[in-house]
């Protein structure tokens, strides 16, 4: 009898689910006035540059080899990831770090500015232990590739949004 109304209440919370409209997020597919762009950056073995190139392509984008006057660009102006000291023992040995990743881009369609420029801050905090210290470096560039995809894929959904 138990079984039954398990059963019941998740059928029943599945078919809310399914009238409500929700769904799982997907890739977000690019306007095709997007789909063929120069992606502009200034540093072409950042993080953010891989995982947005990575990002763009599951989006259907394919790339300019040149910039050109007519199609779009998505140029990225700055591109900063770093570590700031965000708290220091009686001893005066950092305990904590803040790990951020800043971006500013723009992008340009046909020679005209689409969307102005956008700033995209995260910054995630860290704990330090100087007795682990290359696993904390280990968990501190894990941090920040993630932080590069998730910026990617913010920019790639804005894209889609144009």
């Amino acid at each position: 009898m138990l079984q039954r109304r398990v059963l019941f209440a998740s059928l029943l919370v599945c078919a809310l689910l399914g009238a409500c409209g929700y769904h799982l997020k997907g890739a977000s597919k690019l306007n095709a006035a997007y789909a063929n762009l120069y992606l502009d950056t200034p540093d072409t073995y950042s993080e953010v540059h891989r995982a947005l190139s990575e990002a763009l392509m599951i989006a259907g984008a394919s790339f300019r080899a040149r910039r050109g006057d007519q199609g779009a660009v998505l140029e990225i102006t700055h591109d900063e990831a770093g570590r700031r000291i965000r708290t220091v023992s009686a001893r005066n040995v950092p305990t904590e770090y803040e790990i951020f990743y800043h971006v500013t881009y723009r992008v340009v369609l046909d020679n005209h500015e689409v969307l102005p420029l956008t700033d995209l801050s995260l910054s995630r905090i860290i704990n330090f232990d100087e007795t682990a210290e290359l696993e904390k470096e280990r968990e501190e560039m894990l941090l920040r590739e993630a932080m590069a995809r998730d910026l990617a894929e913010r920019i790639v959904r804005q894209l889609a949004a144009l």
